[in-house]
């Protein structure tokens, strides 16, 4: 496993205590956002290791081979991709559970995060946010272009 320094935090904000629950990301992230707010609803300890300066180092690249966050270790046990962590952490911490009861409300819930993931995601959080980021929609009419068109698109 590689070896980077920790910042420990739990659910409930900052506290001294380790955990095996390492989760490596960056601060911006809304992948990373929803891990986060995963482990705070369960008041699961955990560890997070700011990973954007090591972004592409092959310390990352041996967590995770597509360049991304988040990534969740849990002792020697690695896992990335926000919706497999997730599903792990709910497992891990069963309570409170964050899924509905029935078949039918668990098909629904995949349903939309399906639906945020294929549809919305691209359009809104990727599209607009980072052209609202990087450039300002003040500042350069080919971004405001870029957000009516993913709009639009996400309609």
């Amino acid at each position: 496993m590689c070896s980077f320094p920790r910042e420990s935090r739990t659910g409930g904000g900052m506290e001294q205590t380790m955990s095996d629950v390492t989760l490596f990301g960056f601060p911006h992230s809304s992948f990373v956002h929803i891990v986060q707010l995963v482990l705070t609803h369960k008041e699961a300890p955990y560890t997070f290791y700011d990973l954007e300066p090591d972004m592409g180092s092959p310390k990352h690249l041996a967590l995770h081979p597509f360049d991304r966050v988040p990534i969740l270790q849990h002792g020697d046990f690695v896992l990335y991709e926000t919706s497999a962590i997730v599903a792990y952490l709910e497992e891990l911490f069963p309570t409170p559970s964050l899924q509905p009861d029935t078949p039918q409300g668990r098909a629904r819930m995949h349903q939309w995060i399906s639906a945020v993931n294929s549809y919305y995601y691209p359009y809104m959080i990727y599209h607009v946010g980072h052209e609202r980021k990087s450039s300002g929609c003040r500042s350069w009419k080919g971004s405001c272009r870029t957000i009516r068109d993913s709009c639009s698109a996400a309609r």
